[in-house]
């Protein structure tokens, strides 16, 4: 048995930085594949490092996202669109739009972590989206279209 340290995640096996034990001809594998190396006492150390720097990145990462979805959650979101006679939306609201209109309230978030529930959105009313905040963190916000010309 052999130990290696992870470069990446490998299905079946393990996550990013992980020290394993596997026999010498997986290890042997794994190292030509670019997905892991030797676990020698130089690696180890530098992987303890890798993992300290980590969880303090980690821990500021945990406070940005608590920050960002309180104000997620303060925020009442309105957007003021142009409607046919059938108020139908003459462009459909998308994550692009959503994007824009948060930018407007001070929070930048990447269109391509708002998935919209239901689609792209072609009638007001309220309705929702999920925003991917962290790999794990998903926050549901909830929205409102409003007819531009009634306002």
């Amino acid at each position: 048995m052999v130990e290696v340290i992870l470069k990446k995640h490998v299905k079946n096996l393990g996550e990013k930085h992980q020290l394993l034990q596997v026999k010498d001809g997986y290890a042997n594998y794994l190292i030509a594949q670019g997905s892991a190396f030797l676990g020698t006492e130089s690696s180890k150390k530098n992987l303890a490092e890798t993992l300290r720097q980590r969880s303090s990145k980690d821990t500021k990462l945990q406070a940005e996202v608590a920050k960002l979805s309180k104000k997620l959650d303060t925020i009442q979101l309105v957007l003021l669109e142009k409607v046919d006679e059938a108020g139908n939306l003459f462009a459909a609201i998308t994550p692009s739009k959503l994007a824009e209109a948060y930018k407007t309230n001070h929070i930048v978030i990447n269109h391509k972590k708002i998935s919209i529930i239901n689609g792209p959105i072609k009638k007001l009313g309220k309705h929702q989206a999920v925003i991917s905040i962290d790999k794990d963190i998903d926050k549901t916000v909830y929205f409102e279209i409003r007819n531009k010309e009634s306002v």
